[in-house]
């Protein structure tokens, strides 16, 4: 199972990079630039997109501290 969330983690960090590098230049990639009328909401919803991923990669591996099964 592991893997299985792993293998999203690294898509979605990628989407972050880019979210990241399209908010604060405005440039998008070649290959889209044709088809992108707002760089920033592309960037935003890159953004958005890419966060779910490595939220769940954070969740699964127990990195942030949770409440415990006992209290729940």
């Amino acid at each position: 199972m592991s893997w299985v969330v792993g293998t999203g983690t690294l898509p979605g960090l990628l989407a972050i990079a880019w979210a990241i590098v399209t908010l604060r230049t405005g440039q998008v990639a070649p290959m889209a630039r044709r088809y992108v009328a707002w760089p920033h909401l592309r960037g935003l919803a890159a953004l958005l997109t890419g966060s779910p991923a490595v939220l769940r990669s954070l969740f699964c591996s127990r990195l942030p501290p949770s409440v415990s099964w006992d209290v729940r």
